[in-house]
């Protein structure tokens, strides 16, 4: 890095590169003819020093600034919409609202004597690089409370707003190192003026930046094809294709959602996933930019590896470039892909057809409840929550916390049971006995009888095989837990989210309409675990260890 020359910075004030005439039309402008450039300009940090080695991009090329902080970048104008940088692992983008700053849009950019003028960043030291803390969200997908659809239960923005009330709480409560959040898409549910009015400002309220993945929902249903469908994701948000880096991680977030439209309505809301060909395109150029010893976060919507569907989770390789991605990132040192859409948790590291040793899957659950009702429990029994990952010198931790809060009104005239919920609501605040809900709530136990057989069940959240297998304790020897797999799919399920479900069909003339796609036969919990007991009564202690040396237990007794 060099000290930036009064001299120098005043040339650059008014430098700017030449193009060609920018033609109007449709993609690729009239006639077929595109309007290519050279975008230029200088990446320095706030001192005015100039930064080699950063990455910058269009959304489809990629290069890097030079010895003296500059870059050049060929550019089609009819097809990018974003200038934009990688930031390096000891620097950061400014943050506006909680939203990092790290791109800048083609459209905002003032032609001076018809050309363009330079695209310049400025970036920031971080402090304590090699330590910081990312939160992991999915799907809050709220509706507006006027939608007809949510009105079963509770307002899906009243639990998103005790979202972001647990969100400040646990991030405040973190000291010494940074704090990054990362919201794995379905920002919103189709209603396109949320974006302003809800996760705009929700992201403000947040006291850390959030970078986000658009989501199939997060299109506009109104618009012709998968690139309009974006252009409110994009006005509020940037680009859908962008990397950064944190102590010496690569952080990847792509757009693995290719909208297309409905037959049946002719709106944009049926949808295939995999990478489209210009996402995987500027995928290939990104990952060029660093060494395969590195180690890759890649954020989607849709899980790019193990999708959560049916007992033994089928893969995604026949996806749009799914032999590609897989083939690409295999080379790298370890792939963590962190996923949403599927609104349940679903964990694998282990080898499998699809991916390599290297690459783990990690699916999470609706962070603000069931989908239909915005009950307290996802998809397959895992409650309202999200997902905290620790760095620190390149370890890796991570731990589920769930939401505490439900300060949402209860909107039907009666309610489910929730026999088998484990805490109670004393003013919308979450109790099991005399503390509140916590990260130390990692299992949801059930004793025998309860599935009608002899044997003690528990979902074990954010299980992987990496875990032990969690074993089950009456005063003398660890019994083991076996995991509940299709030989006894009978038993695959949560049954606290099985009692909301079939309450809702039996007491919900909407919910409980035949074709409705609202169901209670949800046999899809691949993190529930079993062993036979023999006593007619008794306690016990069921006791499992994390991946990463934690231990968590829990007492049921019959």
């Amino acid at each position: 890095m060099k000290k930036r020359f009064l001299t120098y910075l005043l040339v650059l004030l008014v430098a700017v590169v030449s193009c060609d005439k920018v033609p109007q039309g449709g993609e690729g402008g009239e006639g077929g003819q595109t309007a290519k450039i050279t975008v230029s300009g200088i990446v320095t940090d706030s001192g005015g020093d100039y930064l080699e080695g950063v990455v910058v991009s269009d959304g489809l090329n990629c290069t890097k600034t030079d010895a003296s902080g500059k870059y050049s970048l060929p550019t089609d104008l009819s097809t990018a919409k974003f200038i934009y940088v990688s930031t390096p692992s000891a620097y950061r983008a400014a943050v506006k609202g909680g939203i990092p700053q790290f791109f800048q849009r083609l459209s905002d950019l003032t032609p001076v004597g018809g050309v363009y003028q330079q695209v310049n960043f400025t970036l920031y030291k971080i402090s304590n690089p090699d330590e910081y803390t990312v939160i992991f969200t999915a799907d809050p997908q709220p509706r507006s409370s006027g939608a007809s659809y949510d009105n079963f239960a509770y307002h899906s923005l009243d639990c998103c707003k005790d979202m972001f009330k647990t969100l400040n709480e646990v991030s405040s409560a973190i000291s010494g190192r940074a704090v990054y959040g990362i919201c794995l898409g379905d920002l919103v549910h189709e209603d396109m003026s949320l974006y302003s009015s809800y996760y705009v400002p929700g992201l403000a309220s947040l006291n850390y930046p959030t970078y986000s993945v658009i989501g199939n929902h997060d299109h506009n249903t109104k618009a012709k094809d998968d690139d309009e469908g974006a252009a409110y994701f994009e006005q509020y948000l940037g680009p859908r294709d962008y990397s950064f880096n944190l102590g010496g991680i690569h952080y990847i977030v792509v757009d693995d959602m290719m909208m297309k439209i409905r037959e049946s309505d002719g709106t944009l809301r049926d949808y295939s996933t995999g990478l489209s060909d210009r996402t995987w395109t500027w995928l290939q150029n990104d990952l060029k930019q660093i060494s395969t010893e590195t180690t890759v976060m890649i954020c989607a919507h849709s899980p790019m590896f193990k999708m959560a569907s049916g007992s033994d989770r089928s893969s995604s390789s026949s996806v749009p470039h799914g032999a590609d991605y897989r083939n690409l990132l295999s080379k790298f040192k370890k792939v963590y892909a962190w996923a949403g859409h599927t609104h349940s948790t679903f964990n694998f590291a282990g080898n499998y057809p699809s991916a390599s040793p290297v690459i783990e899957s990690h699916t999470l659950t609706r962070t603000t409840g069931e989908l239909w009702t915005n009950e307290y429990l996802g998809a397959n029994g895992t409650p309202r929550g999200f997902v905290i990952m620790d760095v620190k010198n390149g370890e890796i931790s991570w731990k589920f916390h769930p939401i505490p809060y439900q300060s949402g009104k209860y909107l039907a005239s009666k309610s489910p049971a929730y026999t088998y919920r484990d805490w109670k609501y004393v003013n919308g605040v979450a109790y099991i006995g005399d503390n509140v809900l916590d990260d130390s709530y990692q299992i949801h136990a059930y004793a025998p009888g309860t599935y009608g057989d002899k044997y003690v069940y528990a979902n074990v959240f954010m299980w992987d095989e990496m875990w032990s297998a969690p074993t089950f304790n009456q005063g003398s020897a660890d019994i083991p837990m076996t995991r509940v797999t299709s030989a006894a799919k009978d038993y695959m399920y949560d049954l606290g989210l099985a009692e909301i479900r079939t309450w809702y069909v039996n007491n919900n003339s909407t919910l409980g309409k035949t074709g409705s796609g609202y169901t209670d036969d949800d046999r899809t919990c691949p993190t529930m675990f079993r062993t036979y007991v023999t006593a007619a009564s008794g306690t016990g202690t069921i006791k499992v260890k994390d991946r990463f040396g934690n231990t968590y237990t829990t007492t049921i007794s019959w």
